[in-house]
């Protein structure tokens, strides 16, 4: 009997621990949401985002994923899965209901072509960009498969040409540009124009000097010039992964940043970077097996609303970071589960949802916005368009979601701080750890005291000034007086 009753208890627990409820209302979530304080150290935080649904290979509908290694959402809401094994590019709709494949390409004269590795795909008003390592080109295609363009090596002095012509990932800009990421380019993206010329490298990436490279120059002096050779110089991190929003602008990520603070890029056309420089990623030093073990971004995409979504390879984690380079989600994790994942290889948004593709599982993952998630970009997104009423009323319930919230005790700041209110702006500063904010409503707190001196001083100046010389006149007066008697 009693064996039996712990049975029972223990099937209880088991299920209550399948459907438990989050703070704002969803089922378990099989991941840990977190943000840092100002020391860099881990906050519990409610989830911005919870799995919804995913897709496997499976023969009834006919959906072969044979190691995928990227997907792009086109302009109609589909989304395009390149495969490195059978067929070529899977084609399904929000749904994951099979729309169409592309297993067979060909040129104008009827040649067929056969991917070898393709790595990288991208697709614009009906044309259809695949960067395959193997053939060492980029196809340009309609979405029938038909071949319109080949990329290949550019024969300019300018490209290096000892190295081979490795594409990775491609996409184009609303002119028709299109931008190529070559493994073993360190000089930035390869540009081509509309018709398929050669132009230059656009963006590369700064080089920023650490300890161990600063004591690699140093003996660098002291090498022969043999030795020099054998040894590698100091040259910028290579991209991963891009995207391009609406305006063109390219956002950008690397593996491993410079300091960890510029493995996220927003490049204008100039290819100059206009995106904050700070940490990016997990931010506490994580140690497994006596090895630093790092955030690794090997994907990001933009939506409308200027949301980046980077993909951590290391852990599986996507981080989303606001316009202004503000952390505001972390979900996702390594393990077996819905919303885990094994090896990630793309990330891409559509009407407010993500889409990750897995590698090894052979799988798509769509993550919904919670309600907290919605609150915090709609608060996000009012302050930004300068509705600052509207911003702090969101970012109060914010608060009521998560008190740990950094974004949000700013975002009331701010609010205050535009209303004229320093003093409750500075309290919330406070709350939220943002040193510069406090330190610029202190510079207007002073300057507005100054100000409203002022307003005082300057008639009470003047006003003495004048009872000073009237002042004067009389005793002047009365002195010419005496002397006269």
């Amino acid at each position: 009997m009693r064996k039996a009753v712990f049975i029972l208890f223990f099937i209880v627990i088991l299920c209550f621990s399948q459907v438990c409820v989050s703070a704002d209302g969803y089922t378990y979530i099989p991941y840990d949401a977190y943000g840092y304080d100002e020391w860099n150290s881990l906050q519990s935080s409610t989830s911005g985002y919870i799995p919804e649904k995913a897709v496997y290979s499976d023969n009834q509908s006919k959906i072969f994923f044979s190691k995928p290694q990227d997907m792009v959402f086109a302009d109609d809401g589909n989304i395009y899965v390149l495969n490195s094994g059978e067929v070529g590019v899977i084609i399904l709709n929000t749904n994951f209901d099979l729309i169409g494949q592309i297993s067979d390409f060909y040129k104008a004269d009827g040649e067929k072509i056969n991917l070898l590795e393709p790595i990288g795909i991208y697709v614009r008003e009906q044309k259809l960009y695949i960067a395959d390592k193997g053939l060492q080109e980029v196809l340009v295609c309609d979405l029938s498969g038909k071949i319109i363009k080949e990329l290949t090596k550019p024969t300019n002095a300018v490209f290096p040409q000892q190295k081979e012509f490795l594409p990775t990932k491609v996409l184009s800009d609303s002119y028709g540009n299109i931008y190529v990421i070559v493994d073993g380019i360190y000089q930035g993206a390869v540009c081509f124009d509309a018709d398929g010329n050669f132009t230059e490298f656009f963006g590369s990436n700064d080089v920023v000097l650490t300890a161990s490279q600063a004591l690699q120059r140093f003996w660098r002096n002291f090498m022969t010039e043999a030795q020099r050779d054998s040894t590698s110089g100091i040259v910028p991190t290579e991209y991963t992964n891009f995207d391009i929003d609406s305006e063109d602008f390219i956002y950008s990520c690397t593996a491993v940043g410079s300091g960890d603070t510029n493995q996220l890029r927003k490049l204008n056309p100039l290819g100059d970077n206009i995106y904050v420089q700070r940490g990016y990623g997990d931010l506490e030093k994580n140690w497994v097996k006596g090895k630093y073990k790092q955030t690794s971004f090997i994907d990001v995409a933009i939506d409308n609303d200027g949301f980046l979504f980077a993909l951590d390879e290391t852990y599986g984690r996507i981080f989303v970071y606001d316009s202004e380079g503000n952390e505001t989600f972390v979900f996702g994790a390594i393990g077996e589960r819905l919303g885990n994942f094994e090896n990630v290889t793309a990330i891409d948004v559509y009407d407010n949802c993500v889409y990750v593709l897995d590698g090894k599982k052979a799988s798509i993952t769509k993550f919904i916005r919670t309600d907290y998630g919605q609150t915090v970009c709609d608060a996000t997104l009012a302050y930004l368009n300068g509705n600052y009423e509207d911003s702090k009323q969101l970012w109060e319930n914010v608060l009521q979601y998560n008190c740990n919230n950094k974004l949000a005790y700013n975002g009331i700041g701010k609010a205050y701080y535009y209303s004229g209110d320093y003093e409750n702006a500075k309290k919330f500063f406070v709350l939220g750890a943002d040193k510069a904010q406090e330190s610029k409503v202190f510079d207007m707190s002073r300057k507005v005291f100054l100000r409203n001196l002022l307003v005082y001083a300057v008639p009470a100046v003047i006003i003495g000034a004048v009872l000073l010389i009237a002042f004067n006149k009389i005793r002047k007066r009365g002195k010419t007086r005496c002397g006269k008697r």
